[in-house]
């Protein structure tokens, strides 16, 4: 007969106990990672999208079109605007 391991019953309370190889949670530790870190991503990517679009609706005519091509922007999302 194989090892007997006695698990305390404080650990069982939780919840669910799953035993699996170290091998196998560091990997799912490395993919839980990625993914918080592509939603963190893509959260960023709406936000930049939903400002830029929000300054396109502003658009009125072709003046103000070239106008939003050829603003500079400045570290901390300063831009300066050239229009005439």
């Amino acid at each position: 007969m194989g090892k007997i391991i006695t698990i305390p019953k404080e650990i069982v309370k939780k919840g669910e106990l799953v035993i699996i190889p170290k091998s196998e949670y560091e990997e799912f530790l490395r993919l839980r990672k990625q993914r918080e870190w592509e939603e963190k991503d893509t959260d960023e990517a709406i936000r930049v999208f939903k400002e830029e679009k929000k300054k396109l609706l502003k658009i009125k005519s072709l003046a103000d079109i070239d106008c939003f091509f050829n603003q500079q922007i400045l570290p901390n999302n300063i831009s300066i605007l050239r229009c005439h």
